[in-house]
C-alpha cells in the first residue's frame, strides 16, 4: 500500500512540475524580447536639487517606444552610488528569476493599457514571484511614465536601498514643463522659457494624422483670437515627416505659430501617450495644467484653456 501511495506522490509530482514548466514556457513566450538589443540611453538635461543630481534621460524600451527615468546621484557618501541604468540588457531569465528572488524584494508596476502583454499573462508572472513583493496597477500605457509610477519607484528606492526622500524632489521636477530649445521649420530657436507668462499649448500632429490635420485651422483661428489674451501655441510634428511636406502643409492653412520638427524623444519627454493629436496645456507659470489626446474640442477649451488665459485679467 505505501509502494502505491508513493507511485501516486510520484506521478502527482511529476505531473505539478511539468505543468510549471508548461505554465513557465507559456510566459516566456509572452515576455521575450532582443536581450541583445541595445537600451540607447540619452541624456536631456540635468538638475540639482537639496544635494541630488538628477539626470533626466530617455531609453529604448526593448518592446519599441522610448521610456523616460532618472538617474539619481546623490551627493552624499554611503553604499550606494547611484541609481544605475545600464547600456545593455543583460541575459537575465526574469521568468525563473523572479520565483526565485527571495529575500530581494520585486516591485512590479503593470499598466491597465499594456499593448504588449494581457493581465492574465502579467498576473501570473507576478504570482510566480517569491515574497517579498508588491503588485501595483495603472491606468496608463506601457512605458508607465506618468508621475504615480515614477514617486512609487522613487518610494521603493527610499524603503529598500536607503536613499533619501527622492519623491518631493520627482513631483517638484515634474510639476514643470521641460525646458526644450528647438529650431522651426523656418530655422528660428524656440525656447519654450521665453513663454514663461503666456499659456502656451504644445499640439503634436503629423501631417499623415487626418485628425490632425482636421484640427489645425481651429488651432490657427484660436492663436489669432486669443494672441492678446496670452495664448502662445507650438505645433511639434511626430515622426516620420519630411520638412518640404510639413512647411507646404503649414503654408497651406496659413499656420501662425511656431512649427517644430519633433522627434520620439522630443515626445516622451512630455507624455508616454501615442495618442495623435495630443495637447499639453502649460499655464502662466510654467506647469504642466493637463494633457489633451485627441482634438481640441471647444467645450474642452472652454473649461480647460479659457480659465488659465483669464487669470491675469482678474
Amino acid at each position: 500500500m505505501k509502494k502505491i501511495w508513493l507511485l501516486l506522490l510520484i506521478v502527482a509530482s511529476c505531473h505539478a512540475t511539468f505543468a510549471q514548466k508548461q505554465s513557465i514556457d507559456e510566459l516566456r513566450r509572452v515576455f521575450d524580447y532582443d536581450q541583445n538589443a541595445s537600451l540607447d540611453i540619452k541624456e536631456v538635461g540635468v538638475i540639482n536639487r537639496n544635494g541630488v543630481r538628477i539626470h533626466d534621460i530617455t531609453y529604448a524600451s526593448p518592446k519599441s517606444g522610448r521610456v523616460t527615468a532618472y538617474l539619481v546621484v546623490p551627493a552624499e557618501k554611503g553604499r550606494f552610488a547611484a541609481v544605475v541604468y545600464f547600456k545593455t540588457v543583460v541575459s537575465l531569465d526574469a521568468i525563473n528569476y523572479v520565483a526565485h528572488a527571495a529575500p530581494t524584494p520585486l516591485l512590479f508596476q503593470f499598466a491597465r493599457f499594456e499593448r504588449y502583454f494581457n493581465e492574465a499573462s502579467m498576473r501570473r508572472y507576478a504570482a510566480t514571484a517569491s515574497e517579498p513583493k508588491q503588485v501595483l496597477w495603472y491606468d496608463t500605457g506601457h512605458e508607465l511614465n506618468d508621475l504615480e509610477p515614477l514617486i512609487d519607484r522613487a518610494k521603493c528606492l527610499q524603503r529598500y536601498i536607503g536613499f533619501g526622500p527622492i519623491a518631493p524632489i520627482l513631483l517638484r521636477s515634474l510639476e514643470q514643463a521641460p525646458q526644450v530649445v528647438l529650431k522651426d521649420i523656418d530655422g528660428r530657436t524656440v525656447r519654450l522659457s521665453d513663454y514663461k507668462g503666456k499659456v502656451v499649448l504644445i499640439n503634436f500632429w503629423a501631417t499623415w494624422c487626418p485628425p490632425c490635420r482636421a484640427e489645425m485651422p481651429d488651432l490657427v483661428r484660436l492663436q489669432r483670437e486669443h494672441a492678446n489674451h496670452g495664448l502662445q501655441i507650438i505645433g511639434i510634428t511626430y515622426p516620420p515627416e519630411r520638412k518640404d511636406r510639413v512647411q507646404r502643409f503649414a503654408r497651406s492653412i496659413k499656420v501662425n505659430y511656431p512649427i517644430i520638427l519633433g522627434t520620439r524623444e522630443i515626445r516622451a519627454r512630455f507624455s508616454s501617450e501615442e495618442t495623435l493629436p495630443l495637447t499639453v496645456v502649460i499655464d502662466r507659470d510654467g506647469k504642466v495644467s493637463d494633457i489633451i489626446s485627441g482634438i481640441l474640442l471647444r467645450e474642452e477649451f472652454d473649461e480647460k484653456i479659457k480659465p488659465l488665459l483669464m487669470q491675469k485679467e482678474r
